[in-house]
């Protein structure tokens, strides 16, 4: 399959074998990645190329390197493929981020947490209110005032719905224009707190830098062995992904962090957009 960036941040997979049909229509990665299929060659040659197939033959093209990668699942390949599109778009000065993303009017809601903490379902109940769009509840691409979200939802008992088990469903229109936004730190509890941060302590915050680009960072050193990040990819470039985050959280109009129940979640962001 061929990846290249078009009007950025779009992200944009040509599928080109079996494999990549496969791997690329499932609802999976639909989950995972923020992408759009494509069914022509890219009309430029930036373009990154990534082989899948059944053997331990699978690469991709890094800094002009043939990378064998070796993997075997689906899920490892789409791990990996979710760490080569960031790396895509921080080649194209564009912030990848683990967050999830909702619109009410002119205002974006980006929402900080770790796999299993409330991203997801918050951003599901949001989206049931009425006036509030959904781009996307796990991967955002940032760049030229555009977000770009993964384009299905998926909702986990776990996460604190109950009754629905792993839902998937459909983000109607996953790209959005970024004017004015806020960002909530949220996790799931039984204690309801809240309290408003002050940007500079997300700067120094590394667990939090950490868990925004967690696909990046610990699923290229998964699928090398447990090799730095910085043993594989160009330095320069991982620090263009820190100041590319740290002028997002500089430009934030208000950071919360808020943990609760997920309907105390709901409601304190719904009454915070709509004051």
């Amino acid at each position: 399959m061929k990846i290249y960036i078009k009007n950025k941040p779009i992200t944009e997979i040509n599928r080109e074998s079996i494999e990549d049909y496969r791997l690329v229509d499932s609802l999976y990665l639909k989950t995972k990645i923020a992408y759009q299929v494509i069914n022509a060659e890219p009309i430029n040659n930036n373009f990154w190329t990534v082989n899948f197939n059944d053997n331990s033959e699978n690469s991709f093209d890094f800094d002009k390197r043939r990378v064998r990668l070796g993997l075997k699942t689906d899920l490892e390949k789409a791990r990996m493929l979710r760490a080569i599109t960031d790396l895509n778009s921080l080649e194209n000065f564009c912030l990848p981020l683990h967050a999830g993303l909702i619109q009410y009017k002119t205002t974006s809601i980006f929402l900080f947490a770790d796999t299993k903490q409330g991203k997801s379902t918050t951003c599901y109940n949001l989206s049931q209110e009425k006036g509030i769009h959904l781009i996307g509840d796990d991967h955002i691409v940032l760049g030229n005032g555009f977000a770009l979200g993964n384009g299905v939802l998926r909702i986990r008992n776990n996460d604190g719905v109950d009754g629905m088990g792993e839902n998937y469903r459909k983000v109607q229109e996953n790209i959005g224009t970024i004017y004015n936004y806020k960002i909530f730190i949220v996790k799931f509890g039984n204690d309801k707190k809240h309290e408003e941060v002050k940007s500079s302590e997300l700067l120094t915050d590394h667990s939090l830098l950490y868990m925004v680009k967690k696909y990046l960072d610990r699923n290229i050193i998964t699928q090398f062995d447990n090799k730095k990040l910085e043993d594989i990819v160009d330095k320069k470039l991982l620090q263009r992904y820190d100041n590319l985050y740290y002028e997002f959280i500089n430009y934030s109009s208000i950071i919360h962090r808020i943990e609760g129940t997920p309907q105390y979640i709901s409601d304190w962001i719904i009454n915070d957009l709509k004051k």
